[in-house]
């Protein structure tokens, strides 16, 4: 995709075109964007979890843990400024961006740290005590 400028400099934005019809794709036009199935979705899904099954390299593989880290860094300096979502999260924003971090480079094929240092991350139950509502998207 020449000419696409990478997201936050680790060059995600060639992962854009995987989405919905409704969404932009890496050219801006919702056209650019390929149809997939929730099927085809899974597999690539299961591939991006499972190398070892899939013959595939993980996400994690492909990209390696800083990258993880950046989207961590990013996410959470969205946050920050958000003026629903800050009172939400703690002063000091280290441990969630490890959390973070260390949450995404597990799910996507990289060293168990964080369930070795939190355990399962039972989402639902971490999340449970906050209010999510329309205006907490």
């Amino acid at each position: 995709m020449a000419g696409t400028p990478p997201v936050d400099g680790i060059g995600l934005s060639r992962f854009s075109g995987i989405g919905d019809a409704g969404g932009v794709g890496a050219t801006g036009s919702p056209a650019s964007i390929p149809r997939t199935s929730m099927a085809q979705r899974s597999v690539i899904a299961a591939s991006l979890r499972y190398p070892a099954m899939s013959g595939i390299q993980s996400l994690h593989a492909r990209l390696g843990s800083e990258a993880f880290w950046r989207i961590a860094r990013c996410f959470y300096a969205r946050i920050e400024r958000h003026p629903t979502l800050r009172p939400m999260f703690p002063a000091d924003l280290a441990e969630p961006i490890r959390n973070q971090a260390e949450f995404l480079i597990q799910y996507f094929g990289g060293p168990q740290d964080y369930s070795a240092r939190k355990g399962h991350p039972r989402l639902r139950m971490r999340h449970a005590p906050f209010r999510i509502d329309l205006a907490a998207r």
